[in-house]
């Protein structure tokens, strides 16, 4: 069964969108690209508080799935194909997990309790993503 990696990558090739691996930071150096893609995912993003707001379920879960294939789709952009984004993936999945729930509004630096935090000794996933990108040809 493809991936959403894969799914989007053949979204991609049908609309002459690039796709090509290796890593293409480049993408982003355009200014318009930048800004479409941002407000891209801001729309979504809106249109889930929107329906959220308003009690649809239905559009509610399509914006999240949208804002997960926009995601994705900026990942294929800079040319990051299914297992750089696997291997990725796994690296924030592990930091995340390390993760702890705030007690109190007050640990958050989003001011709810509803967040997860950065215990002590938590470590960033950047560093190991910084390195396997290098290992596959991205200048970082």
């Amino acid at each position: 069964m493809p991936d959403v990696f894969d799914d989007v990558g053949a979204f991609h090739i049908k609309f002459g969108l690039t796709v090509d691996e290796p890593l293409q930071p480049e993408v982003y150096r355009s200014e318009e690209m930048l800004n479409f893609r941002t407000k891209f995912l801001i729309e979504e993003a809106e249109e889930f508080r929107d329906a959220a707001v308003g009690g649809d379920l239905v559009k509610a879960v399509d914006a999240n799935l949208d804002a997960i294939y926009v995601a994705v789709g900026n990942l294929r952009l800079l040319g990051v194909g299914p297992a750089l984004g696997r291997a990725l993936w796994d690296l924030v999945q592990k930091a995340n997990m390390a993760k702890v729930r705030a007690e109190r509004a007050e640990q958050s630096a989003r001011g709810t309790a509803f967040d997860v935090v950065k215990p002590p000794g938590w470590v960033s996933p950047e560093p190991a993503m910084r390195e396997l990108l290098a290992a596959h040809g991205a200048i970082v």
